[in-house]
């Protein structure tokens, strides 16, 4: 039973790093395989309890919602297409150090 469990694991991850590589959506192929995996493991309800346990975690809150503070203000002012042009200028003079770092 345990290499079944074991094969079925690789399987699954083999398949979402195809559909990752395919440009799904990442966040619905890793919660889909994770429930996928849950339900193999015979305890489907454990990728939802882990999800809403870490969504509980204060520290993150507080994080999403400064992030989000953020880039509303950043579109309300148009800073937004500012920030994008400047990021473009310094990746265009530096073309030689982006796919080396990338890679």
């Amino acid at each position: 039973m345990v290499e079944l469990m074991w094969a079925s694991g690789v399987l699954i991850t083999c398949f979402a790093v195809y559909l990752l590589i395919k440009k799904y959506d990442a966040r619905i192929v890793l919660i889909g395989s994770g429930i996928a995996m849950c339900c193999i493991g015979g305890v489907p309800m454990a990728a939802l309890n882990a999800f809403a346990k870490s969504m509980t975690n204060s520290g993150l809150i507080q994080a999403v919602c400064s992030v989000m503070g953020f880039a509303m203000a950043v579109k309300f002012t148009g800073c937004d297409k500012h920030l994008i042009n400047a990021m473009a200028k310094v990746l265009a003079k530096g073309r030689m150090v982006v796919i080396p770092g990338v890679g």
